[in-house]
C-alpha cells in the first residue's frame, strides 16, 4: 500500500475540501428551502394588507356614515340596504 510522503499536507487539504463542500451543501439547502418561502411570505403579507384595507373601508362606509331616515316609517337605518 502506498503512503504519500507528506501525509499531514494531504489530510489538511482534504479537511479544507470537506469544510468547503459542507458549506456549499448548507448554502444550497438554504436556497432550496428558502426560495419558495420568500415569495409566499411576500404574497401573504400583501394579501393581508389588502384585506385589512378593505375591512377598514367597509367599516367606515357602513358605520360612520350619517343616519338615513325614511319618510314612510320614520325608522333610522345605519348602513343597511
Amino acid at each position: 500500500m502506498f503512503a504519500p510522503g507528506n501525509i499531514a499536507g494531504e489530510i489538511e487539504t482534504r479537511r479544507k475540501l470537506s469544510v468547503f463542500a459542507n458549506n456549499l451543501v448548507a448554502l444550497l439547502g438554504l436556497l432550496v428551502l428558502g426560495f419558495p418561502v420568500t415569495p409566499a411570505t411576500i404574497r401573504t403579507t400583501v394579501a393581508s394588507w389588502a384585506l385589512v384595507a378593505i375591512a377598514t373601508m367597509q367599516f367606515g362606509l357602513r358605520y360612520l356614515r350619517p343616519l338615513v331616515i325614511e319618510a314612510d316609517n320614520k325608522q333610522s337605518f345605519r348602513g343597511e340596504i
